[in-house]
């Protein structure tokens, strides 16, 4: 009897060895599937990490474009606006000379007439003579102090107006700087991330 339950003992050994085989296989599909979907959720995740950062770079090189060409603009109105700027303080310059002058020519026409006149007169109108050349002298320095003055207050109009062309396009591109070491930054971290 000892004899038959031997075998017996092998079957359901081996019964139970298949079992857990089954078990066991059954066991690595699952776990191979799971991996299958690990693996294929990673790659989905891979792909859409490098579509977002193919679409990011694009972005920030057109960004990077654009504020190139804004800049670029920016100086060449700031150039032309600063090239009329000159114009105009020398059309300015220029008219005031030319009314200077002719503001002298009329001075010196009137003056000759009256000397003209005068000279027919008698002398006692000498005086009456020498207070108009003084009051023609002081009517000259007058409206030259004036020219001047305006002139003054043109140019530093003028000043002013480059100083301010100046601070805003320093402004423009210390901001244009920032945003363009902002989008390296990124850039930059966006590949280490790789």
């Amino acid at each position: 009897m000892a004899i038959r339950d031997k075998p017996f003992d092998n079957e359901q050994r081996f019964g139970t060895i298949e079992t857990d085989l089954k078990l066991m296989r059954e066991i690595l599909n699952q776990e191979r599937q799971k991996r299958d979907v690990f693996m294929q959720d990673v790659l989905q995740q891979y792909k859409d990490v490098c579509s977002n950062m193919n679409r990011n770079e694009s972005g920030l090189l057109d960004k990077m474009r654009k504020n190139k060409e804004e800049l670029f603009e920016e100086n060449k109105r700031s150039k032309e606006q600063q090239k009329k700027l000159e114009e105009l303080k020398l059309e300015k310059i220029l008219g005031d000379s030319e009314y200077l002058r002719s503001l002298i020519r009329q001075v010196d026409t009137k003056i000759s007439d009256e000397v003209n006149k005068r000279l027919k007169h008698e002398f006692e109108n000498k005086t009456w003579f020498e207070q108009k050349m003084t009051l023609f002298r002081q009517e000259i320095k007058a409206e030259e102090k004036e020219i001047l003055e305006n002139e003054k207050k043109f140019l530093g109009n003028i000043q002013e107006s480059m100083n301010s062309l100046n601070q805003i396009m320093a402004n423009t591109k210390q901001h244009l700087e920032a945003d363009l070491v902002a989008t390296q930054t990124l850039f930059n971290e966006n590949v280490k991330s790789k």
